[in-house]
C-alpha cells in the first residue's frame, strides 16, 4: 500500500492540501475535492480559491501541476510537467517530472511512440509531414497529403482533415489510404481556373 504524503497548496493561502497519490482536500473540513476534466477533457483538475494577481479568486487548477509544485524540485526553472507513463489521469508524485517543451514533445514522441501531426524539419520549397495519402474513390487519383490536396481543392486542409477522419460528414469522395508516411508540402498559390 503506498503511502499519502500531504503538503499545503502554498498559491492557495493554506485553505487546501494536495497529496503524493494527487488528491485535493479542504484542510478546514478535511474533505476531499472531486476532480473534474478540464483542458479539452484530457487532465484532471480542482477549482480552488488562489491568489492570483494579488487577489483571491477562484481557478481551475491542473492537478499534476499542484503535485509538481508541491512535491518536485524544479531548480532549472522549467514550464511544463510530464507524465512519465503517459497516461495523464495518473497523477502521483513518482510518474511527474519538470520537463521543457522540447523534452516533452521527445517524450511523446520517441519514448511513448505517440505520431505527431508535423515534424520540425522545414526545407527550402516547403515542410515535411507524417500523413497517410489520400484517394479519389471516384477516379483513383492519388494524393500525398491532405495539405496537397487542399490547396488544389482550395480549402482549408483542418476542415478536409476532419473529414477524412469522421469528426464531419465526409460529402467528398476523398479518403484515407494505406499507412502513414513521410511527405514534403510545397506552399503554393494555385489559380481557381487550375483547381478541381
Amino acid at each position: 500500500m503506498e503511502i499519502e504524503v500531504w503538503k499545503l497548496v502554498e498559491m492557495a493561502s493554506g485553505k487546501y492540501e494536495i497529496s503524493s497519490l494527487g488528491r485535493i482536500r479542504n484542510v478546514k473540513t478535511g474533505l476531499v475535492l472531486s476532480h473534474m476534466h478540464i483542458g479539452k477533457g484530457k487532465y484532471f483538475g480542482v477549482r480552488i480559491r488562489v491568489l492570483w494577481r494579488e487577489e483571491i479568486v477562484p481557478r481551475k487548477m491542473f492537478i499534476h501541476r499542484l503535485v509538481a509544485l508541491a512535491f518536485i524540485p524544479n531548480p532549472d526553472n522549467k514550464p511544463q510537467v510530464n507524465h512519465k507513463d503517459g497516461d495523464k489521469w495518473n497523477n502521483k508524485v513518482e510518474n511527474l517530472e519538470w520537463v521543457t517543451n522540447k523534452e516533452n514533445s521527445f517524450h511523446a514522441q520517441y519514448v511513448l511512440g505517440k505520431i505527431p501531426t508535423a515534424t520540425p524539419y522545414i526545407y527550402k520549397n516547403g515542410y515535411t509531414i507524417k500523413t497517410k495519402k489520400i484517394v479519389n474513390i471516384e477516379n483513383g487519383k492519388v494524393y500525398e497529403s491532405v495539405q496537397e490536396l487542399a490547396t488544389i481543392l482550395g480549402r482549408a486542409h483542418k476542415n478536409l482533415r476532419k473529414k477524412l477522419n469522421g469528426q464531419r460528414k465526409n460529402n467528398t469522395p476523398y479518403r484515407y489510404e494505406g499507412s502513414f508516411h513521410i511527405a514534403v508540402v510545397h506552399r503554393k498559390f494555385i489559380p481557381k481556373s487550375e483547381r478541381v
